[in-house]
């Protein structure tokens, strides 16, 4: 019972998934100890034979993929030798063990039926929702950055805006999932109130992320719908979809971050990511087997400013780019089973939505496309959390996937 509650406790405790103790040099940070009291009180449990049958079936593809994955950012680390630290031993542990052996042993012990996920979602809902009434209490005291966005709790509104979006997707789902007229007021009351802070950061990738990700998965859906009230549904709330991008256009058409994407000689944050990408090209290009190592970025971003004079931007842990970053701090075997593993869970994810639940289908779609989408101009899994809940959403996949 223990283990079960922290287990649902996990994706729950979004807000404090930055906060931290030193053991021995090595930061350990809230889910991270969380999971470690979940493995404790439930490991005993695996046997020999418990493991054999559940890992029997499992998607070779998929597992080769993760170990590429793993292996090339080890790899990459001892390549980087002359350099290694604790920080980059540190976010190995943070970014590719913990969060990996916390799938694998999620996977080994629970069977993921369909209760257990309802309850997943529900726990990551709850998080989400947590984080949302923190930075509202944030903006109500005016803790916002020099440009006038919301960040708070954390020093970065796109950081907000990515964790804020998954709860808006959720709350949808629940929308569609719900019986009742309360239900249904609850959620949609939830959905809109996670809108706000979603605005208030004004980060235009994952409002686009998020809007691409709705229509595209609204759009598979409306393929495989055969019954016109249902695609009459789908219909309304793509519209409701387009309406909302609009009233979001109206209302930032005026503000200096709009204007200053089609000014000129300007320092957007385009024109800035545009100067990031250069460099990672030009240091991928001397690096672009075994890559530089986990963390390293700024340092050798760095390193190559005197080639693309001036810097639009000085402090850049990561390269805005999903796949950029991804073959920088992995190597191209680390680059290999990463599009491994996405590959072969969206294409499996699809064809299952044919035949299974097709709302969470939709939902787990949707949830890769913003991920993928907000890929291509940032980094949504360099994080402590961010990396839980991106291998979290590996598990509720496969759980969905094989599910008979």
């Amino acid at each position: 019972m223990f283990s079960q509650a922290i287990l649902f406790l996990l994706p729950a405790s979004l807000v404090l998934a930055l906060e931290k103790v030193t053991v021995f040099g090595f930061p350990v940070y809230f889910l991270e100890a969380l999971f470690l009291v979940f493995l404790g009180l439930s490991v005993w449990k695996v046997t020999k034979e418990s493991l054999r049958v559940r890992w029997q079936g499992f998607d070779r593809w998929i597992a080769l993929g993760g170990i590429l994955f793993v292996a090339g950012a080890i790899m990459s680390i001892l390549y980087q030798s002359q350099s290694v630290s604790l920080t980059s031993l540190g976010q190995l542990k943070s970014w590719f063990l913990f969060p990996l052996v916390f799938a694998l042993t999620l996977y080994s012990l629970q069977r993921g039926e369909y209760k257990e996920r309802m309850l997943i979602y529900g726990s990551w809902l709850v998080g989400v929702i947590i984080v949302a009434f923190t930075a509202l209490y944030g903006y109500s005291h005016h803790i916002l950055t020099y440009d006038g966005r919301l960040a708070f709790p954390y020093n970065s509104p796109n950081f907000l805006a990515l964790l804020v979006a998954p709860g808006i997707l959720l709350a949808i789902f629940f929308l569609f999932q719900a019986n009742t007229w309360c239900k249904r007021a609850f959620f949609l009351s939830t959905a809109t109130l996670l809108l706000i802070p979603l605005y208030l950061t004004h980060s235009y990738n994952t409002w686009l992320a998020l809007i691409l990700a709705v229509l595209a998965s609204l759009l598979l859906l409306w393929i495989q719908k055969t019954e016109s009230e249902s695609r009459q549904k789908l219909g309304i709330f793509v519209a409701v979809v387009v309406l909302a991008l609009g009233i979001l256009l109206f209302l930032e058409h005026d503000s200096s971050k709009w204007q200053d994407l089609f000014l000129e000689d300007s320092r957007s944050s385009l024109d800035s990511r545009v100067m990031i990408w250069q460099s990672s090209w030009a240091i991928l290009q001397d690096h672009w087997f075994l890559g530089i190592g986990v963390g390293n970025f700024q340092r050798e971003y760095l390193a190559y400013q005197p080639h693309f004079t001036p810097y639009l931007e000085w402090a850049v842990p990561q390269p805005h780019n999903l796949l950029l970053a991804v073959w920088l701090q992995t190597g191209s075997l680390g680059l290999l089973g990463f599009i491994l593993i996405l590959g072969r869970l969206v294409v499996r994810l699809f064809e299952s939505t044919q035949r299974k639940n097709q709302n969470e289908g939709g939902l787990l779609l949707a949830l890769w496309f913003v991920f993928l989408c907000y890929g291509l101009i940032d980094t949504p899994y360099f994080r402590n959390d961010l990396a839980f809940l991106f291998w979290l959403q590996v598990l509720l996949t496969l759980w969905y996937i094989e599910e008979d």
